[in-house]
């Protein structure tokens, strides 16, 4: 017998509770309605990259990964031993950073995919920065309005950081 919290697991119209049900099948736990609330919070945070960082993450040797990147980058003297909500919802940031190092050798159709998003986000995030950085400079505009990729536009900003970085001096 079905359960009215099972008949609300689809992806599109219940995405957190679909996303809870991943988690509880994954690690044995059923979440709290604290750690609901911040499962809603992450996939506010993370949006459609939401379901991969959690597939990945509740795998024990990812997970254990990842703390252990947290802890080496932040200082901090420990972290939980186990998937934990409040601890991946505080450092997405990291996750999407370490996952995308992680994964940026497999050849698994998933990860691939959510390694060209990530880095599409990433290039249309810089590319509208580099735009301001570029205060109407039309041979900068130019060079932002060339670039191929993400590498291409790292390679315009640290160029035009330089720049303003001589001038000022």
């Amino acid at each position: 017998m079905r359960t009215a919290w099972d008949s609300r697991r689809d992806p599109d119209r219940y995405p957190v509770r679909f996303l809870a049900g991943i988690w509880a099948q994954r690690t044995g736990q059923r979440l709290t309605p604290r750690e609901l609330g911040q499962l809603r919070d992450l996939r506010k945070a993370l949006g459609d990259f939401t379901r991969h960082v959690i597939e990945w993450m509740v795998d024990p040797v990812h997970w254990w990964r990842f703390c252990q990147r947290v802890r080496a980058e932040s200082g901090l003297p420990s972290a939980p031993p186990y998937a934990h909500v409040g601890f991946l919802l505080k450092h997405h940031g990291r996750a999407l950073r370490i996952m995308r190092r992680e994964l940026a050798s497999s050849t698994a159709d998933a990860d691939v995919r959510f390694c060209a998003q990530l880095d599409s986000l990433r290039a249309e995030k810089l590319k509208r920065l580099l735009c301001v950085l570029a205060a109407g400079a039309p041979e900068w505009l130019a060079r932002i309005d060339a670039a191929q990729n993400l590498t291409d536009l790292q390679r315009v900003f640290i160029d035009i950081v330089d720049e303003n970085t001589a001038v000022s001096a």
